[in-house]
């Protein structure tokens, strides 16, 4: 068993507090826990973002996915059902995107 006492009391040193398994960094309640290695490999491959003027990483939606598959309880498949849907859904706003100025360009030149 891994000991993460010793990162709880420097978070805690650094005014940051636990709430259930939370610690509430900023305001925004964060999960730690060591890592296997697919979390690892999620982490590694994490898009970098900014929120709110802070840079972070964020996992992406492929792994959150396995990470849920691997944890197969009813509440991680329908976060795989609302992932999929956004992705499909941004798929779908990136076709249209993409066909509709070549559709423009054939009736502008004759084409089908």
């Amino acid at each position: 068993m891994i000991d993460l006492s010793p990162l709880y009391e420097y978070l805690k040193g650094k005014g940051y507090v636990r709430e259930r398994q939370w610690i509430m960094i900023e305001g925004v309640p964060v999960d730690v826990f060591p890592a296997d290695p697919l979390e690892k490999e999620a982490v590694e491959q994490a898009q970098g973002v900014e929120y709110e003027g802070v840079r972070t990483k964020v996992i992406i939606p492929e792994y959150l996915i396995a990470l849920f598959l691997r944890a197969g309880r009813d509440k991680d498949l329908r976060k795989i059902e609302m992932l999929l849907g956004d992705l499909m859904a941004g798929i779908q706003t990136l076709i249209s995107q993409f066909i509709s100025p070549r559709k423009r360009r054939k009736t502008e030149y004759g084409g089908r």
